[in-house]
């Protein structure tokens, strides 16, 4: 081979070493991004394993999902020994299922025990013919004292703590009104003559304690929606401090009757007896955080437009994002001596509410990441063996180009020697 010939064969072995040694780092680098996509399989994996939603764990020790829908189901129907409760924090508002805002909405004056009557379709009125035509307004004559925790006649019973507040205060500071803008001069002065009556009667006749009776039952809130019965009104006390005793005690009274008259009203229907149970205990809830301030209420679908699955009301990992920001504190509510209790708690020191792997209630997402973290990691090793193949070809052909190099590089070094010899 002529020394021309030889340069340009150099040439053409240099360039395609250059190209080999391109190919190759770019499949080295190529390799490079094949574990690192192994790594973000991984941590899309682990992410799955690590997910965490919001549970409830139920009396029997099935773990569901936390959304507001069970939650709210176990606050007011399941009676395991919680109840929770959800407030909005930027609002200061407790947030409840729509029918339960939309019946405390058109009164919020209303009873829990109205509210729950309502919620189960039960009329307002339903406990008139307990306030007017059962032998309560006798009971004091008859001698009746089957319903202790209504009347025991030794001071136990509601109405018996009724008759012991009214006979401390003054009749002229107490008025019978529907309210501040309804007045019947003619109600009120009936209710204090009765009153005026029995605290000067010595003997407290029982005819005079009937009378007096009676008119406590006509504060049942639960007729006709607005507390009349048997023609008395609600009575109104000058003294606030007086005032917020006497509501408390009408409050008792009117949970009372109703407890003491559950089977008449709801008769063999235990499912109805139930449900009003459930609803009994949100409406307590409601009035334990709003009172009677509708501002202070916020219906669950408010809050549909910030879900992913626009229905926050089935969005457990919504509800989860919403009380890890610190928007939604959780509340545990307790009721006891006619007085509801909303305490902070949260899912971290809650042994019922919790944040558990995703994984561990939705096998079918396990069973899907697995799948999809195994297919990756087949499709990544399949490649990283084609890599190796074709960087063992480029292998074995740089070998190849680099030996055949140092040949003709060997060729023209003795041609020079040769060519260069004859002059020496």
């Amino acid at each position: 081979m002529g020394m021309a010939s030889s340069q340009v064969r150099l040439l053409a072995i240099t360039n395609r070493m250059h190209d080999i040694e391109y190919k190759a780092q770019c499949l080295q680098n190529a390799k490079i991004r094949l574990a690192m996509d192994e790594d973000e399989a991984y941590q899309k994996y682990q992410a799955i394993l690590d997910a965490t939603t919001l549970t409830v764990t139920q009396g029997d020790g099935t773990v569901i999902a936390g959304t507001f829908d069970n939650l709210m189901a176990n606050a007011i129907g399941l009676h395991n020994g919680y109840n929770f409760a959800f407030v909005d924090e930027y609002e200061n508002a407790l947030i409840v299922p729509d029918n339960v805002y939309d019946i405390y909405k058109q009164n919020p004056a209303l009873s829990p025990e109205e509210m729950a009557l309502s919620a189960v379709g039960e009329s307002f009125n339903v406990l008139d013919s307990f306030a007017q035509n059962n032998k309560y307004g006798n009971i004091a004559a008859s001698g009746d004292t089957s319903h202790p925790d209504l009347y025991d006649g030794k001071g136990g019973g509601v109405i018996d703590k009724m008759i012991s507040f009214l006979e401390k205060v003054d009749p002229n500071n107490v008025h019978m009104w529907a309210n501040e803008n309804l007045k019947s001069d003619s109600a009120d002065n009936q209710f204090k003559q009765i009153l005026d009556d029995y605290i000067k009667d010595d003997s407290q006749a029982d005819d005079k304690k009937n009378k007096l009776i009676q008119a406590i039952l006509a504060q049942l809130k639960i007729a006709n929606g607005n507390g009349n019965v048997g023609g008395f009104t609600c009575l109104h006390f000058d003294n606030q401090d007086e005032q917020t005793t006497w509501d408390k005690y009408v409050d008792e009274l009117t949970e009372t009757v109703v407890k003491e008259h559950q089977t008449a009203i709801f008769g063999d229907d235990q499912d109805k007896k139930d449900e009003y149970n459930r609803y009994l205990t949100m409406f307590r809830m409601v009035k334990t955080h709003a009172g009677n301030d509708a501002e202070k209420l916020k219906k669950i679908s408010d809050y549909n437009r910030e879900s992913n699955t626009e229905n926050a009301n089935g969005d457990s990992n919504w509800l989860q994002d919403q009380i890890q920001s610190g928007r939604f504190t959780v509340r545990s509510f307790s009721y006891a001596n006619h007085e509801g209790k909303l305490t902070g708690t949260s899912p971290v020191t809650n042994t019922k509410l919790n944040y558990t792997p995703e994984t561990s209630i939705d096998k079918a997402k396990l069973a899907k990441a697995e799948a999809e973290y195994e297919h990756t990691l087949k499709q990544i090793d399949r490649k990283d063996k084609q890599y190796d193949t074709e960087l063992s070809k480029l292998e074995a052909e740089r070998n190849a180009l680099d030996t055949e190099r140092e040949g003709i590089k060997k060729v023209m070094e003795d041609n020079i020697d040769r060519t260069f010899g004859l002059f020496s």
